[in-house]
This record gives C-alpha cells, sequence and structure tokens, in this order.
C-alpha cells in the first residue's frame, strides 16, 4: 500500500514540473533544461543525396547481374543440350524482349534510370544473341537474323519512342547497324541484311526524324558505304539495291516538299549522295552486262524532268522556298547533262550542254543566280571541250555553241527594270558570268584562228592573227564596257591583253619576221593604251577585294 502511494505522490510531483514548465513557456520565460528522466529524442539525420544515387546505381548494377545470369542460364542450358538450338535461340530473344517491356513498364511508372537499366540489358542480350547465333551456333540463317533484328530493333525503338527514351534510340540504331555490317562481313548474305540496312534508314527518315533528326545520318551514312563498297567489288549488288536506294533518297525529299516542310543539310546531301551511289552502281551493272547505258540514262532524265516539275509547280507554291527551288533546279540540270553525256556523241553533246548552260542562267535569274550560273559555266566547258572549240577544232556544232554561250552571257544582264540591291550582287556574282563570258570569247579566238589556218597563212602570219585576235578581243569589250556597268568585261579584256602579250612575247618574236612582228606590236601597244583609257581597270579590280559588296543592279 504504502508503495502505490509513494508512485502516486512521484507522478503528481512530476505532472507539478510539468505544469510549471508550460505555464513558463506561455508566459515567454526561458525554458528551463529536462530533467534526466526526460531526454529529448535525436533526430534522424537524412544520408547525402550523392550517397542515395550512388546506392540506386550499384543496385540496378547487380539487378542487371542478376538479369545477365539468367541470360547465360539459357545458353548453358542449350550448350548442354537441354534445350535443342533452335529453342534456345528464341527464348534468349523473348528473354530480352520481355525486359524491353519491363522497361516501358519502369518508365509509365516515372523510374527512368531503372527503365534505362533495362533497356540497355536488353538490348546488349539480344543483339549478342543474333550475332552468336548466327556466326558462331550456326542456329539462325542470314535471313532469321534479318527478320530478328528488324522486329527487335522495332520492339526497341518503338519503347523508346512512347517513353522519350532518346539515347535508348540512338543504342538501337547503332547496335543494329554495327551487328549487321559484322554479319555481312561475316556470312556474305548481302540481299537479306542490305534489307535490314534500308528498313532502319527508312524508320529513321519518316518516324524517328520527328523527335531525333540527328539520329538519320547513322543508319545513312552506313547504307550509302555499304551500296558505294558494292559498286567496286568483283561481284556488284544486284540492280534492285540501287533502285531502292534512289527511290528512298528521292521519297524523302518529295515528302517533305510536298509536306510544305523545308529542306534540311541532311535532306539535300542524302539526296545527292544517293542519287550518285545508284547512278554508278548503274553504270556498272550496264558495264559489266555489256547493255550499253541507254536504261541508266533514261532513269536520270525522268528523275530530272520530275525534279524539275517539283521546282516550277510545287515548291512556288511555298511562301519560303528559296533554297528548295536551288536544290531541285540543279538536280534536274545535273541530271540531264549528265544523262545526255551519256546517250550523245561529241558535237550534239556540246550543243545540248551549252543550251543547258542557257537555261540555268535563265532559271538562276529567278532565284540563286550565284550556284545556277556557276553551274552554267561547268556546262559552258564541257561544250567547248566536247565540241573542240578550246583545242582549235570548229565545227558546226562549236559555232551553235558559241552562239548559245554568248546567249548565256547575255542572260546574266539584267534586262531594266527598278533597280534593286540584293545580298548575291557585287564581284562574287559576277565571276561564273566572267566565266561564260572567257568562254566565249576563247572560242571566238580560236575561231579566227581557224579561219586565218583555212587560209594556208604562214606560221608567222598566224602568230600575228593570233595577236590581232586578242587585241580585237579586248577593244570590243572595252567598248561595250563603256556603256554598261558589267566589270567582268574589263576583267576579261585586261587577260586578253595580258594573253596577247605572253603569246606575242614567247611565241610569235622567236619564229615571226619584221613584217609581222611590225603589224603585231603596232596593233598591240595601240591597243595598251586605247583599252585602259576605254575601261580603267582599277575600279572594276577593286571589287575583287571586297566579292560581296552589295551593288545596285536590275532584275526582270
Amino acid at each position: 500500500m504504502e508503495s502505490r502511494l509513494q508512485a502516486l505522490e512521484e507522478q503528481v510531483a512530476r505532472l507539478a514540473e510539468r505544469v510549471e514548465q508550460l505555464e513558463q513557456r506561455t508566459s515567454g520565460g526561458p525554458l528551463p533544461s529536462l530533467p534526466q528522466a526526460w531526454p529529448l529524442p535525436v533526430a534522424g539525420v537524412a544520408p547525402p543525396a550523392g550517397r542515395v544515387e550512388v546506392s540506386r546505381w550499384v543496385t540496378f548494377l547487380g539487378r542487371s547481374c542478376l538479369v545477365l545470369g539468367g541470360a547465360f542460364l539459357i545458353r548453358a542450358l542449350t550448350d548442354g543440350g537441354v534445350l535443342s538450338a533452335g529453342p534456345g535461340v528464341a527464348l534468349g530473344v523473348g528473354f530480352a524482349a520481355t525486359w524491353l517491356v519491363l522497361a516501358h513498364r519502369a518508365a509509365m511508372a516515372g523510374a527512368k534510370l531503372s527503365a534505362g537499366f533495362h533497356g540497355a540489358i536488353a538490348a546488349l542480350i539480344g543483339y549478342s544473341l543474333v550475332l552468336e547465333a548466327t556466326t558462331r551456333m550456326a542456329a539462325m540463317t542470314a535471313s532469321a537474323a534479318a527478320l530478328t533484328l528488324c522486329a527487335f530493333t522495332g520492339l526497341l525503338l518503338l519503347v523508346a519512342w512512347r517513353d522519350r527514351l532518346a539515347w535508348l534510340a540512338w543504342v538501337g540504331v547503332a547496335a543494329c547497324g554495327l551487328v549487321t555490317l559484322l554479319l555481312l562481313r561475316a556470312t556474305g548474305a548481302r540481299v537479306q541484311l542490305i534489307a535490314v540496312l534500308f528498313v532502319l534508314a527508312a524508320v529513321t527518315f519518316f518516324w524517328l526524324s520527328e523527335r531525333w533528326p540527328a539520329l538519320r545520318w547513322v543508319p545513312a551514312a552506313l547504307l550509302d558505304l555499304v551500296l558505294l563498297r558494292g559498286v567496286f567489288t568483283s561481284t556488284p549488288l544486284p540492280a534492285l539495291s540501287f533502285l531502292a536506294l534512289a527511290a528512298l533518297s528521292v521519297a524523302l525529299v518529295l515528302s517533305r516538299t510536298v509536306a510544305a516542310r523545308r529542306l534540311e543539310a541532311f535532306d539535300v546531301a542524302q539526296a545527292i549522295a544517293g542519287v550518285i551511289v545508284a547512278v554508278a552502281g548503274g553504270l556498272r551493272l550496264a558495264h559489266d552486262a555489256g547493255t550499253g547505258t541507254g536504261a541508266v540514262a533514261g532513269g536520270m532524265i525522268a528523275l530530272a524532268l520530275v525534279a524539275a516539275g517539283v521546282a516550277g509547280l510545287v515548291v512556288p507554291r511555298r511562301a519560303d522556298h528559296r533554297l528548295d527551288f536551288l536544290f531541285y533546279a540543279a538536280l534536274s540540270l545535273g541530271l540531264l547533262s549528265t544523262a545526255v553525256g551519256l546517250l550523245t556523241k561529241r558535237d550534239l553533246r556540246g550543243v545540248l550542254w551549252a543550251s543547258f548552260a542557257l537555261v540555268s542562267v535563265l532559271v538562276g535569274r529567278r532565284n540563286h543566280p550565284l550556284t545556277l550560273w556557276s553551274l552554267a559555266a561547268v556546262l559552258g566547258l564541257g561544250a567547248a571541250f566536247s565540241t573542240g572549240s578550246l583545242s582549235g577544232q570548229v565545227t558546226h556544232a562549236g559555232v551553235i555553241a558559241l552562239g548559245l554561250m554568248i546567249l548565256a552571257y547575255v542572260g546574266t544582264v539584267p534586262s531594266p527594270a527598278p533597280a534593286v540591291r540584293t545580298a548575291d550582287d557585287g564581284a562574287t556574282l559576277r565571276i561564273p558570268a566572267a566565266a561564260l563570258l572567257l568562254l566565249a570569247c576563247v572560242s571566238a579566238a580560236e575561231l579566227l584562228v581557224h579561219g586565218a589556218r583555212a587560209l594556208g597563212l604562214d606560221p608567222a602570219q598566224l602568230g600575228a592573227v593570233r595577236t590581232i585576235a586578242a587585241v580585237a578581243i579586248a577593244l570590243v569589250l572595252a567598248l561595250i564596257r563603256r556603256r554598261l556597268e558589267r566589270p567582268e568585261l574589263t576583267w576579261v579584256a585586261t587577260l586578253a591583253l595580258v594573253l596577247g602579250g605572253i603569246e606575242l612575247a614567247l611565241v610569235e618574236v622567236p619564229s615571226g619576221r619584221a613584217s609581222t612582228l611590225l603589224t603585231s606590236f603596232v596593233v598591240y601597244g595601240a591597243a595598251l593604251i586605247v583599252v585602259p583609257r576605254l575601261a580603267p581597270p582599277g575600279r572594276d579590280f577593286s571589287l575583287l577585294s571586297r566579292p560581296s559588296e552589295p551593288r545596285t543592279v536590275t532584275r526582270s
């Protein structure tokens, strides 16, 4: 009884002490230290965030090791004969696909890191299994390996797309491409495995590029290089491979244009590379078969007409179409020019190339004159070589080509219209025009010399004719320069005088006679006095030091 009373008294004393502490707290006084009977609990200290993150990574790494252990269990059962090769491989692929599904579920639950480990270990198991089953175990044919690669990569990319796992998409595309290359080298089954590269390229071109555009470069580079190598092997690839590459590359740019989307650098680069590789493959196959290049040239002409139609009808309907118009116009002219080179002989080829140069100049007056006029200069050079105008041969085709090149240069001179200032104007824009003018002048000089040679003149007299031709060209251009604000007239006139002086000093003086040298020196000296007065070179040549400076020009 007494012990109970003593315990009760102690509880009452404690309660009184607690009440006194509460009263002091409410009154704002200092709180006394608590007695030893009631120690304050120590607050729990959370572990550092870095330690938690490392712990998570270690946990996921351990789980991945367990998953790899499961994969090796399947392999051990297969190697031990418990499972035959076919079912063992199928079970392993299914095991890897299961972890892709689990990666998707983890990502849906917000566990991105866990999903990443699941996806990485699934890719490691799946692609390694396909490679080993096809090469070492011989449990898969090349066709089965190709189908498995497509199916497994498709599932992986679907998970990456739905869960926005960009790095998983990169892993899938790179691993699929690498395994395909290794299988190509090991098995030689080119048709089936190149089909995998085509599927991979199409998936990245038309689907994954919407979210990850840089991903397209990997399969595109692999596909182009594999087919390019197939052009130079002893047994080239089937024609269907090259046709498929050309169709895929053209469909890439056409799909973007039809969808009113601007072409990007990748689209243009792949279209050009794909068409070049396809044409090279077609020419190799035609050479081996001995059938001629007619079929390849016909396909190029058809594609050129399609490009021209898109440039003229589809692209102008868009608000921002300058670069797209340049691509399609240049592609059309390039294909047509190459096809003409394959189908025609020298004279006809030169006339057609000169015609294309004129067309390129006229088209360039609408958009991108610098690029298209440069293409016209290249075509004009090809026409001059093809007709023999640069080698002293004069034919009817050469005369026609000369006339077309003169018209092409005239096309670079804008017709009267309200003056505008553009970023393309200046010396840079006049360089391709100068190239066209120079080609026309050289061809004209060769015509004059050929006519003199036809009259039976001796070498000394022919030397004088060359000097007179150079002087005549310089004088005509200088006279035109007085009326026409075009610096290339001065450039070419000065170049004509320089070349005439070199010819006079190195060719005519050693082999000439006094009478012919008298004529040449008098004519050339007079030209040196007159031409700089008609076309002062200082202002026009100073433009070359600032080629991008805008100039006021007229546009039609």
